[in-house]
């Protein structure tokens, strides 16, 4: 039997995890339950959408769909149990894994015992059809972490797990994680632990839908509002091919760079304005870590933003969509020795 670690987070928005030969996952956290007739509708290369759990068959990954994201998620829920064997089901690669499972959950979270209870119970034989390929594997073990650690290991080691040069785990960080849903701040270091913590109530989202509104008053004609009724494929439209489609045609990201740029000033000041609030000491920091996909677009603005004796200090960690599952898997490997 195999013997491996998988890194899991099923965040707000999106379901991500990380394992051997780097392999990953990261996939918008919804899922629905389809019938047999909807599957045999479906063209032979899309099969493999279809999972089937506990007899019932499903679809995840699907844009606008419910999912388990959001802070009232129930981990205790038969949904998210489904949401968890699917996740894992597309990182084994081979019969009978046997799973040393390293899960994220956010800073907040981490020391709700009825959370930690639910997701322990996880432990256990599972069988998940992938289209019609059989999938069998045991989680034996679950160490839950609070998210920023994963930042922090995934900042401060390689992927094989050796310390990068000029970075010490044991000094104190400040983590900025702009998620889709939250905005998490935390201090943290690997001899003192999670220090002070704060979650704004705004992230990715938030931006998305100011941005949509402010391009929509710009381009009253163009329909924008309407053709863009989910925030998730306005974002993925502007990453991943840097244009709008509407009505007419297509509105470049060259065309709305003034709308950007405002957004991105109002939303990194008022991460600014709320630990300055609350009286942060950005002295008192080795580093100031971005993580989470937003920070890939705002990292330069909370650079201009936040006090200029810190500009330098401040870094954004490798590859910030998946830093927590990678820094999970760096911990699993340390922590159960495989």
């Amino acid at each position: 039997m195999n013997k491996k670690v998988i890194s899991l987070e099923l965040a707000n928005s999106s379901n991500k995890g990380f394992t051997t030969n780097n392999k990953s996952i990261y996939y918008p956290n919804s899922i629905r339950e389809v019938t047999d007739s909807d599957v045999k509708k479906a063209l032979s290369d899309k099969e493999s959408k279809y999972y089937t759990y506990k007899g019932k068959k499903w679809e995840v990954g699907i844009p606008g769909a419910n999912g388990t994201g959001g802070k009232e998620r129930d981990y205790g829920s038969q949904l998210f149990e489904t949401q968890f064997a699917i996740a894992l089901c597309k990182l084994v690669e081979y019969e009978q894994e046997q799973i040393s499972l390293v899960y994220g959950l956010p800073a907040t979270s981490i020391y709700n015992e009825s959370i930690i209870k639910s997701i322990n119970k996880l432990c256990g034989k599972y069988e998940v059809y992938e289209g019609i390929r059989k999938r069998t594997f045991t989680v034996e073990k679950i160490k839950v972490l609070a998210q920023p650690i994963g930042t922090l290991f995934s900042l401060v080691y390689d992927i094989n797990g050796n310390l990068r040069k000029g970075l010490d785990p044991r000094k104190k960080y400040l983590i900025i994680d702009i998620g889709w849903g939250t905005t998490d701040l935390v201090e943290v270091s690997l001899t003192s632990g999670l220090g002070e913590m704060d979650t704004l109530n705004e992230a990715m989202s938030d931006y998305n839908r100011q941005l949509l509104n402010l391009v929509d008053m710009k381009y009253p004609d163009k329909n924008v509002r309407n053709l863009y009724k989910q925030l998730y494929d306005f974002d993925n439209d502007l990453r991943e091919y840097s244009s709008l489609n509407v009505r007419g045609g297509q509105i470049h990201v060259s065309n709305i760079q003034d709308e950007i740029k405002q957004v991105n000033h109002e939303f990194a000041k008022r991460i600014y304005d709320r630990l300055n609030a609350n009286g942060w000491d950005f002295s008192s920091y080795n580093n100031i870590i971005l993580t989470g996909g937003g920070c890939k677009k705002l990292e330069k603005t909370i650079k201009q933003v936040f006090p200029k004796q810190y500009g330098n200090d401040i870094l954004l960690v490798d590859d910030p969509v998946l830093a927590n599952p990678k820094g999970f898997y760096i911990f699993g490997r340390k922590h159960f020795r495989i």
